[in-house]
């Protein structure tokens, strides 16, 4: 992740803090990467991988699902979709899995990059994917929605940034549309999350974007269907 990326996460966060987040999280994601690489070596194959950002990387995948086949969590906490186009071999295909659920997009730069841009590089990931597992079944969550009243929020940070409901819509339509073209399935989980008012369900998060233990039972209760 490079210096800039962290930028448009954080409302309330001065440079100087910043620059010494931005420092900890790229330090923090190389070790989480190496270390992936390390246990790649000792993964059986045909497996299940989830693979995304800090969403996937805090699904307790082994705790709520169950699966004849072994199950791993690649996700990493601010990843991006270009991140993710980079780390591609290490944390999906060495792993020449039989299953993977990917879910990203929600970190990248809403307020640069159009939703046609980032649903292009989620694209890109899926025929990178399909091009190098022939025999691999694909599947892509719809990223979830968010809530960005102050009282949802449980931290001392402000994480929404440039994100908006509204824009995630039009990155899911895109999603849909996208899967639908390359024959893969699309697990559209957005809905399900919701509020009355069209928001993250505020008994599902803990700070407005990312899920608590009750936020990913919903989810659980999709995948399941799907391993």
């Amino acid at each position: 992740m490079s210096d800039n990326k962290q930028n448009h996460l954080f409302s309330n966060v001065d440079p100087t803090m910043m620059e010494v987040i931005n420092n900890a999280v790229n330090m923090l994601n190389t070790q989480k990467l190496n270390a992936f690489v390390g246990l790649n070596k000792y993964a059986k194959e045909s497996g299940v991988v989830f693979i995304g950002d800090s969403i996937t990387e805090g699904f307790p995948i082994h705790e709520l699902l169950k699966s004849d086949k072994p199950m791993y969590n690649r996700g990493i906490a601010g990843d991006q979709t270009r991140d993710l186009q980079e780390k591609l071999q290490n944390v999906v295909l060495d792993l020449k899995p039989e299953k993977v659920f990917l879910l990203i997009g929600t970190n990248d730069p809403m307020d640069t990059d159009t939703p046609n841009e980032i649903v292009r590089r989620i694209e890109e990931i899926c025929k990178s994917i399909l091009s190098s597992l022939s025999e691999v079944k694909l599947y892509v969550l719809s990223v979830y929605p968010i809530n960005p009243n102050e009282e949802v929020n449980k931290t001392t940070l402000q994480v929404m940034g440039a994100r908006t409901n509204e824009i995630i819509q039009t990155i899911n339509a895109g999603i849909r549309d996208m899967t639908a073209n390359l024959k893969i399935t699309f697990i559209d989980v957005y809905p399900l999350l919701l509020d009355a008012n069209g928001e993250l369900n505020a008994t599902y998060t803990y700070d407005g974007l990312h899920l608590n233990a009750e936020g990913y039972m919903v989810v659980k209760e999709v995948i399941q269907n799907y391993l």
